[in-house]
């Protein structure tokens, strides 16, 4: 899949290391209903904020693929069914993922900020529909693309923790990408995905110490 990338020791680096580091930072400043004082709607809460919640999604679609790159790199030269597996589920996770990121992140975001200046019967409609395009994520088709899209991360990430364990890795690799793979496929922003991406960073870190360790 990443074929054509694996000579570029430094392009690596930079993957392996800024995007977890990137998304670390991109979570934390992801407006989050459960770290703020919750407003009676989505248009309430979103409409003072709607430019740092574009601004966000905008740059967490964009790091989707170096995600998944990074995961790869961690497998790379790493055989057999746990490390396939890992790979394969990063085809249904570049998909679903970034369908999820730009219809409900993107999409919502779109919504809010196009209704701002509305007043009286106007806004109150408008506060209406955008609650229940939001709501949407969570039931019927629209949540299934969010629920195959986290689970294509769980498996991207515990696939690639029992491969790197198989190989010899820690089992504390096993335990952190299985973290990484949940807290961020369950919620992105502060403070689950905050966490999931230091669990993926620490696993980065483990393995390039052990990967240098080898090749020294």
């Amino acid at each position: 899949m990443f074929r054509g990338l694996s000579s570029n020791g430094s392009l690596r680096q930079l993957v392996i290391f800024g995007t977890p580091a990137s998304l670390i930072v991109v979570s934390v400043f992801h407006p989050s209903r459960l770290v703020s004082q919750f407003t009676p709607s989505v248009f309430e809460f979103l409409a003072p904020r709607v430019s740092v919640w574009l601004g966000v999604h905008i740059v967490q679609l964009l790091l989707l693929g170096p995600l998944g790159l990074t995961v790869w790199y961690m497998t790379q030269g790493v055989e057999g069914a746990f490390a396939r597996t890992s790979r394969s589920a990063l085809i249904p996770f570049f998909v679903f993922y970034s369908a999820l990121d730009s219809i409900v992140g993107i999409g919502t975001g779109i919504l809010v900020w196009q209704s701002v200046g509305l007043t009286g019967q106007e806004r109150s409609v408008a506060d209406q529909i955008i609650q229940r395009y939001y709501d949407a994520q969570y039931v019927e088709w629209p949540g299934l693309i969010n629920l195959v899209g986290a689970i294509s991360w769980v498996v991207v990430c515990f696939g690639a923790g029992m491969a790197l364990w198989k190989a010899g890795a820690s089992r504390w690799v096993v335990v952190l990408m299985s973290l990484a793979g949940v807290l961020f496929g369950v919620y992105h922003p502060f403070p689950t995905g905050t966490v999931g991406m230091l669990c993926l960073l620490a696993v980065v870190i483990i393995q390039e110490r052990r990967r240098r360790s080898v090749m020294v």
